[in-house]
């Protein structure tokens, strides 16, 4: 399943520093969950796909990201099989790190992602866990929309995500790609 994420939902944590994220409007479940994130660095041809021998030559970097949900939304949307824009796609939904160059960079392919809320563990996996190899995922998105320069790939989440509430921290991080801090406020 894809989505995506409206360009005024990307909050950059940078390293270091801490974020502060609006618990959003209309919402009474807000969840969150780490992943690792792909940017794309060069544009995909006219035909737009790519395939997973070709993927790496598009990848510039990688991140580690938060992607957020408004569950009620997501639930209600599920149940009745429709499109989940409103679970996902809002203000401040999609958190990444600074973007670091791949060729600086240890391998993606069996790395570790973590993230806690409240100093207490939510989550913890590996990359190699992933249903996709990195390529293929870059292969599988570029089947259904050319891939150009500075388009992000949030590839997915270990299992454990879960609720936050307005006044709870959160950190986390994917080994060799970045770490993230921050904290929900309002509501």
């Amino acid at each position: 399943m894809f989505f995506t994420k409206p360009s005024d939902g990307l909050v950059v944590c940078k390293e270091g520093k801490s974020v502060e994220i609006p618990y959003p409007r209309e919402t009474n479940s807000f969840c969150l969950e780490v992943e690792l994130v792909v940017a794309i660095g060069k544009t995909a041809p006219e035909t737009g796909f790519i395939t997973p021998e070709e993927a790496e030559e598009y990848i510039f970097g990688y991140a580690a990201g938060v992607e957020f949900t408004r569950r009620n939304f997501q639930t209600v949307a599920r149940e009745n099989r429709q499109p989940w824009e409103k679970a996902k796609c809002f203000d401040n939904s999609a958190l990444i790190t600074e973007i670091r160059e791949k060729h600086r960079m240890p391998d993606m392919d069996a790395a570790t992602l973590w993230l806690y809320v409240d100093n207490q563990e939510r989550q913890r996996g590996n990359t190699s866990q992933m249903m996709y190899s990195i390529p293929e995922l870059v292969s599988e998105v570029s089947k259904y929309w050319r891939l150009t320069a500075g388009d992000l790939i949030y590839t997915g989440t270990p299992k454990g995500s879960g609720p936050i509430e307005s006044g709870q921290s959160f950190e986390g991080g994917v080994n060799g790609a970045g770490k993230f801090s921050g904290k929900v406020f309002g509501r």
